[in-house]
Formats: structure tokens, C-alpha cells, sequence
């Protein structure tokens, strides 16, 4: 993507799966990162982690004969399911967004659900300590971890242990945030990424 817009680099942000790809890359190429920003997401191995989206996954009955049926399943039968999970309809938006309609007209999902599926095995497979105590230590790569002080994804002994084991990497934690910190703590997320963009600004 860099190349064909034609930037040297950029300053990558990365959530959850996004965060490690960020890390991924950033190992393999930090001359192509100004900074790294990694939302809620460490170098733990941990394959029950991926538990919860496997289940929400299996849970959707996809396809749906239509859009509008996948609007009422989720207005209804998914907040009956889900009914205990305290973002239950934020979680239904966010999953009807990820809808299109294919030539049958069936409400289906806009990704590759077995990609993902085997995407969150992969991302659990090993862990990543190498690759996040690697980070900057042969470059001036300024890097943030971003922690939901409610998060179970990213325990916060695991995210002390990052900070502890790489000084070089800054820490933050958004209190009342969970995983998802952008959409739970959106305005306090905001302000820690541009509080350490104004401390790392880039010189070009």
C-alpha cells in the first residue's frame, strides 16, 4: 500500500489483529514506520482468547434471506443471546455493517469469514515477546501500547510486562475502556494518540 501511494512511511495504527500486523510490520520494516501506535493487544500466546469471536461468529445464522431480516435478527434474537454481554448493541451494529447483499440479494458477510477464522488461530499460534521487545532497539521508533483498563485481551500484568521488559515503548491505559478502547473511551483515546504524536512529531 506504501509503495503504490508512493510514501516512504507512515504512522500505523493497529487494534486488536490490526495491532499485531502493526507490530509485524513495523518489525520487519521500521524504516516504514514513523510511529506505532498497538490498541490493546500484547505478545501473550494465549489460544482461549480467541474463544469469544469464534462464538459470536458461529452464533450469526449467515446468510440471511435478506438485509432487512438480518436488521430484525439483530434488533431481536441477538440481544436475546447476547444479552449479558454489556455492549450487546454496539456489537449488533458493528457486525450488520459488516453485511452486503451478493446476487441472490442473501445478507452476507462483506469479509472472508474462514480468513478470519484462521486468522485468529494463526494470531494465537506463538507468541511475540521477541517481536515487541525488538521494537526500537535499533531504531528511534517512538511506540504507544494502548490498554482498556477493563480489557481482558491484554491483561495488565502482561501489559507491565511489555513496559518493564522494553523501556523504549510508552504505556497508557484509558480507565473504563475495554478491548474495543476507541469505541468505549473514544475522546480519551483521542487525546493519548495526539498527546504522543505532539511528543514525537515528525520532522518532515
Amino acid at each position: 500500500v506504501l509503495d503504490e501511494l508512493a510514501w516512504p512511511s507512515a504512522t500505523v495504527v493497529g487494534h486488536s489483529m490490526g495491532g499485531r500486523i502493526a507490530v509485524e510490520f513495523a518489525s520487519r520494516h521500521p524504516a516504514r514506520v514513523d510511529r506505532l501506535v498497538i490498541e490493546d493487544i500484547g505478545p501473550l500466546l494465549d489460544p482461549r482468547a480467541a474463544g469469544f469471536l469464534i462464538d459470536l461468529l458461529n452464533s450469526i445464522p449467515v446468510p440471511f434471506s435478506s438485509r432487512s431480516a438480518a436488521r430484525a435478527w439483530f434488533d431481536g434474537e441477538f440481544q436475546r443471546v447476547w444479552a449479558s454481554h454489556p455492549k450487546k448493541a454496539e456489537l449488533a451494529e458493528f457486525l450488520y455493517t459488516n453485511l452486503t447483499v451478493d446476487a441472490q440479494k442473501r445478507a452476507v458477510w462483506r469479509f472472508f469469514e474462514p480468513g478470519i477464522r484462521a486468522s485468529l488461530a494463526l494470531g494465537r499460534s506463538q507468541d511475540r515477546w521477541s517481536q515487541f521487545d525488538g521494537l526500537n532497539r535499533t531504531s528511534d521508533l517512538p511506540v504507544l501500547l494502548v490498554r482498556g483498563s477493563e480489557s481482558n485481551d491484554l491483561p495488565r500484568a502482561t501489559y507491565e510486562e511489555v513496559l518493564r521488559r522494553n523501556p523504549g515503548i510508552e504505556g497508557v491505559e484509558i480507565p473504563g475502556a475495554g478491548h474495543w478502547v476507541h469505541s468505549d473511551r473514544r475522546d480519551d483515546f483521542v487525546a493519548a494518540l495526539r498527546a504522543f504524536f505532539a511528543r514525537h512529531p515528525l520532522a518532515r
